[in-house]
């Protein structure tokens, strides 16, 4: 079981197949759970493929209208919202092409621009926080940063122990499926990280 509050921060941290992009997938609504609940409350924003949802056929100025639509932001913000995704994103004159002729990087730029600006209430980041190069990277985490301070709750899948402490006061350690350690995240990582080195 897991209780997040408003403005909470938890890592989740492990090895690959111990369960944790099932686990952001059950919280984000993607998939059911076979047995037990997920209670959310609030707008949720899940960063777990950054292009999913992108329509190749589209520019930027359409997939960021449709993702507005999609996620029912009301038709007189829409504007002041593409506006901000596109200030965010960079894609300078490649936000008219379509966005098949995106770069990967380019795609996932939009994507967590899209995610970032949906004044999110929860935030689900699955190692999404290898966007593009070093000063588009640290601009992402910037974002989290504001976010987090507004009260948006957040859940951070990662294998850099650096930025589970650095963004969450929490974590958990999942193995096999299972809870194997929760607490601060300085602890749980310290211990994960013991594991792993011996």
């Amino acid at each position: 079981s897991v209780t997040l509050d408003r403005g909470a921060s938890l890592g989740i941290v492990g090895a690959n197949g111990a369960g944790k992009s099932t686990l952001m997938k059950l919280m984000a609504g993607i998939i059911l759970p076979d047995r037990g609940e997920v209670h959310r409350r609030g707008n949720t924003q899940a960063m777990i493929n950054l292009s999913a949802g992108i329509n190749g056929e589209f520019d930027a100025y359409a997939n960021i209208r449709n993702a507005c639509a999609l996620r029912g932001v009301e038709r007189k913000l829409i504007d002041d919202k593409v506006k901000q995704i596109l200030d965010f994103a960079e894609l300078g004159a490649h936000a008219k092409a379509p966005a098949q002729t995106y770069s990967s990087g380019m795609k996932a730029r939009l994507g967590f621009a899209i995610c970032a600006h949906m004044d999110p209430d929860l935030i689900i980041i699955d190692e999404a926080l290898a966007v593009g190069d070093a000063t588009f990277r640290n601009k992402c985490l910037r974002r989290l940063e504001e976010l987090r301070a507004a009260g948006v709750a957040m859940v951070l899948v990662s294998h850099s122990m650096t930025q589970i402490r650095q963004f969450c006061r929490d974590a958990v350690w999942i193995d096999a499926g299972k809870v194997r350690a929760s607490g601060s995240s300085s602890d749980v990582t310290a211990e994960y990280m013991s594991y792993t080195e011996a």
